[in-house]
Order: structure tokens, then C-alpha cells, then sequence
């Protein structure tokens, strides 16, 4: 039969090796989240970057022609 103290002993083992474990994961994820993070920021600077390019150029005679295309296009498919 075992003794109480070997087992609370191996219980608390148990315990650090799945803190330690839990630390491990919850230091990845930090860092992904870190990553994710800095990813959003670049992608929204990088939207914000199209959206003035697309307003530099919405008088561009070359925009006119395909945004009539465009709207050709739609008007087209919603006749049938």
C-alpha cells in the first residue's frame, strides 16, 4: 500500500509538469497573438494605402471605362 506522502508527492510533480506545460502554451499563443497583432496593423495600413490610390485615380479616364464596363457588365446578367 502506498503512503499518503509518495502520493501527494507524485500528485504535486503532476501539478508542476502541467504548469509548466500550460506556461509553455500560454507563451505561444502570446506570441502568435503578438504576431496576428502586428499582421492586422500592416494589413490595415496596407487598406488604407488602396483606398487613397483608388480615390487618386476615380477621375482617371481608364477608371471611367471600366467602371462602365462594370456596370454594362451587371446590367447585363440582371436583364436575363
Amino acid at each position: 500500500m502506498m503512503s499518503v506522502s509518495a502520493a501527494a508527492a507524485r500528485c504535486r510533480t503532476k501539478k508542476k509538469l502541467w504548469m509548466s506545460d500550460l506556461e509553455v502554451k500560454a507563451d505561444n499563443m502570446a506570441a502568435t497573438n503578438d504576431a496576428l497583432q502586428a499582421e492586422v496593423i500592416k494589413l490595415r495600413h496596407e487598406l488604407a494605402t488602396l483606398k487613397s490610390m483608388m480615390l487618386a485615380h476615380r477621375d482617371c479616364p481608364v477608371t471611367r471605362r471600366q467602371h462602365k464596363r462594370y456596370l454594362t457588365g451587371i446590367t447585363m446578367y440582371t436583364s436575363r
